[in-house]
């Protein structure tokens, strides 16, 4: 079974994590940061503007991307260095020691895959891709899921102390649709929402196909676990007038 919860529709759902308290979260075209308090359904949003790829919550406030500028707080701390072809930031995560991961998208193999370490300036650590996605850890922090969107597969790396190594396929994601954000469990499967596809795809970490949940969207954008709760976000802007009544909720898929 499938519900909404609440009644926000974004332009472009995208970024779901738990700050603790309540469930984070942005609309990239609608310029906004969303917190909804998972048992009433209830909605604080604070307007941004657009473009807003990330939020993440750290002990310094809310950290997110909007453009090519990361702000804390509201604070601007980095600004990643654009390059032809290079559009925005999208999608990241902060691992245990601090550091961020960012990925941006644009032009075919214009985007990149940036660190940062805390105080440090962005540093590149993947090139050549289009719609850098999907970036989370294995619970042992010992793997870096990774996805570019347009290749339609996830991408695996083993790291140690922020180096990545030893890129290889995870899973050749089949259509229809494209694999966007994508989520861990704590058995350390690997969640896939899957853009223009309308599903979830689970995947063991040797790659198996292990799941597979039909939405009623036809666009999910990403996904997060708040303890056994699987949360997913949505977009309807690619609907235009054609979007349905939940395209660009915030789902739970209740199992």
């Amino acid at each position: 079974m499938i519900e909404a919860i609440g009644d926000v529709r974004a332009l472009v759902g995208e970024g779901p994590v738990w700050d603790g308290e309540r469930l984070l979260w942005v609309d990239v075209r609608g310029g906004r940061v969303h917190r909804t308090d998972l048992g009433t359904g209830h909605t604080e949003t604070t307007d941004v503007g657009p473009p807003v790829s990330f939020v993440w919550p750290t002990s310094g406030g809310p950290l997110l991307a909007r453009g090519f500028d990361l702000l804390l707080d509201g604070r601007k701390i980095a600004t990643l260095p654009a390059r032809p072809g290079e559009e925005r930031c999208n999608d990241g995560v902060v691992d245990g020691a601090g550091r961020i991961w960012i990925g941006t998208m644009g032009s075919l193999r214009a985007a990149r895959l940036y660190r940062i370490d805390p105080g440090s300036a962005p540093v590149p650590v993947l090139d050549g891709l289009t719609v850098s996605n999907g970036i989370r850890f294995s619970p042992d922090g010992t793997r870096l899921y990774h996805v570019d969107t347009p290749t339609g597969r996830v991408d695996v790396h083993d790291v140690e102390d922020g180096v990545l190594a030893n890129r290889r396929t995870l899973a050749e994601v089949p259509g229809p649709g494209l694999p966007d954000g994508i989520a861990v469990d704590e058995d350390g499967l690997v969640w896939v929402a899957l853009w223009n596809g309308g599903a979830l795809v689970a995947y063991t970490p040797d790659g198996v196909l292990a799941d597979r949940v039909e939405l009623p969207v036809s666009h999910p954008t990403s996904c997060a676990f708040v303890g056994d709760r699987l949360l997913v976000t949505s977009a309807s802007r690619p609907l235009g007038d054609q979007a349905g009544p939940l395209d660009g909720a915030l789902l739970e898929v209740v199992r």
